[in-house]
This record gives structure tokens, sequence and C-alpha cells, in this order.
């Protein structure tokens, strides 16, 4: 049989696009120049393009740089949490939570995952455990199939929050457990019933889809706003992956006109996930209700910088300099949207009327 040269194999493409394409014929480049043809150069000018095309993700990137064992993707202080506990009997889990359930409590048979990332059990198993993520059907036909005794649900996937919400309605469970990663809910009757009435919590839900009605009752009702405040603090103690919790407390604490207090929350969770929506931007309305103007310029951009663009944070930053009377600033912003068609008609509509008062 005979060897293929693999080395040529990505200067044949190079020169079957170059003879083929309309671009490097208007450039007049029909061959690989000479000087590319040895295969050690083109390995090395290779390498430095894979480089220079990864610089602006190193460079502009708002994580960390380094090798380490990612923490803050793994169910840690909910298993703690169920080790604490001795939470045990049969449990439910996403499959890609089976994995580190196995390592973690190896040999313990009492704390078997539902399913893990080889995909066990059956088809119709596998398949109902997928629609029960979004469909409340599923989730009632699984829930009745197999009488869970607890359940660790996924906290950071969003195609799964629904299922949050799920449990979250679901009277026979109470959520004991939150964190950024995941949410652990138990029986309320059953072996772990003292769990529940001991931890559960009654006003914050582990999903997401209800907060609206929680931030409507919670400025209305002052008994309810401190129990809001005192779970919402519970979440932060239990865990070190608490971006989330520390979020909502810093939303609530400005509901409440507390900015001094929300400031070290945001500052802190910003320190968990680097990532957060809005939390550099809200910094920058602190700021600049304080009057410190180059740090608010300095949140702002920041806040486009970990959010990318196409986010509404142009127009939005350029309402807050215009409400704060930097028309100047405002006009920036509103121009920056424009250019790069972000809410480019709100933009224009916001810079006109900006001109008009002039």
């Amino acid at each position: 049989m005979l060897r293929r040269d693999r080395t040529q194999e990505p200067a044949l493409d190079l020169e079957s696009w170059l003879a083929t394409s309309r671009f490097a014929r208007a450039l007049g480049a029909r061959r690989i120049p000479a000087w590319f043809s040895p295969p050690t150069r083109r390995a090395t000018l290779t390498a430095l393009a894979c480089v220079a095309l990864a610089l602006p993700e190193w460079l502009l990137s708002p994580f960390e740089r380094g090798f380490a064992y990612n923490q803050s993707i793994m169910p840690s202080a909910g298993c703690d949490f169920i080790a604490a506990h001795d939470v045990r009997g049969r449990g439910y889990n996403p499959f890609h939570f089976g994995g580190y359930l196995l390592w973690r409590f190896w040999p313990d048979r009492g704390r078997l995952p539902f399913h893990d990332i080889h995909q066990t059990g059956t088809v119709a198993d596998r398949d109902l455990a997928a629609r029960a993520f979004n469909d409340p059907a599923a989730y009632h036909e699984l829930m009745a199939k197999y009488p869970f005794d607890w359940a660790l649900v996924d906290r950071e996937t969003q195609t799964q929050f629904a299922l949050l919400d799920f449990f979250d309605q679901d009277s026979s469970w109470a959520a004991v457990f939150a964190d950024d990663v995941a949410a652990l809910y138990v029986r309320r009757a059953g072996p772990m019933r003292a769990l529940a009435d001991s931890f559960a919590y009654r006003v914050w839900p582990a999903g997401f889809g209800h907060i609206g009605a929680v931030f409507r009752r919670y400025r209305a009702d002052t008994a309810y706003a401190a129990a809001v405040r005192a779970e919402l603090s519970r979440q932060i103690a239990a865990s070190p992956e608490n971006a989330v919790a520390r979020n909502f407390r810093a939303n609530v604490l400005l509901i409440d006109g507390n900015a001094a207090a929300a400031e070290p929350d945001l500052r802190a969770a910003l320190v968990v996930a680097p990532w957060l929506p809005r939390a550099h931007f809200r910094l920058g309305l602190l700021a600049l209700e304080r009057g410190r103007r180059d740090e608010t310029a300095r949140e702002f951009a920041l806040e486009l910088r970990a959010q990318g663009a196409g986010e509404g944070i142009e127009v939005a930053a350029g309402a807050a300099w215009q409400r704060a009377g930097d028309a100047g600033r405002a006009r920036e912003w509103y121009r920056r949207a424009i250019r790069r068609g972000h809410d480019a008609a709100a933009a224009r509509d916001s810079l006109a009327a900006l001109d008009r008062m002039r």
C-alpha cells in the first residue's frame, strides 16, 4: 500500500482554494508561493496563525488563564450538603452530574445516581428524562414512575431551567440547598421529612421562572422582604459558588435603597462569575449616582467587554449618561450602537431626541 504524505494535505487544500476562489483570483493569487512549499515553513506559519487568531480571546477575556480543576461546574457544595445531612435513597440527577456523584460517593450504594454520562438505563427512560427538562407532563410521568427520595438539579444550563420550576411548583418537594451549580430537593414526606422541615426554602425559589412574583411581593410585604434577604444570605453562606444569590441580594438591596451594601455583593459576585450579566453596568450606575464619572466609564466598558456586543449595553449606557446630563458621552454610546447595528433604531431615536434638545 502506498504511504500518503499527510503533510501535503493542507497545502493541497489551499492550492485548490486558490485555483477556484474569486477572492484569490481578484488578488492575483493562483498558486502557492514557492517560499511556502517546505513543510516546516507551512507548519510554523500555521502555528503562528493559530496563535494570532487566539490572541483577541486571550487578551480580552474576563476569565483568568491557567490550568486547574474547575470546581464551578460540578455540584461539589451540593454533595457536601448531601454528605453532611445524610441524604440517601433513590436520587434523581441530570446525566452530566452522574459521573461526579459516582466518584464522590464511591463505594456508597445508598447514593447512586439515576443515570450518568454513559447514558445508562433504557431508551424509554432516557427519552422520558430528556423530555422532563421542559415538558411538565413528562416530569410528572417520571416522578410517578420512580419514587425519588432526593433530586440534584442543574442550575447552570438554561435548557434545564424549566425543570427547576417544575420541582418548585410540586408541593411534594422542598428545596433545601441551592448555589450557582445545582439545587437539592428532598421529599417532604418519608425519610427526608425532618430535613425538609428544617431546611426548606420557603420564599426564595430555586428556579427562575417566578422570580418576578417574588420581587413584586418583596416591595409590598416587609416581613416577606426580610425572609427573602435571610434566605439569600443563607445561600451565599452555603457555597463559594454564590454569584447568583449575591446578584439577587444586590438587586433587593437596591430596591431598599441600600446601594452601599449592594456594591460589595456585585463585586464579590463578579469574582465568582466574571460573566455575570449587567453587574458591571449596575456598578457603573452606582458610580454615576455618586459623581464618579471616570469609574462609570470604566464599568460600562467592562460590561461591554464581558457580555459582548448586541446585549443592549450601548443604548442603556447612552441613556444613563443622558440622564446624568452628559450629552457628549451619551451621543458617543448612541453612535457606537448605530455603527455596530445593535438596537440601531432605538439609538437613532435617542440621538435624534438628544439633538432636538440643543
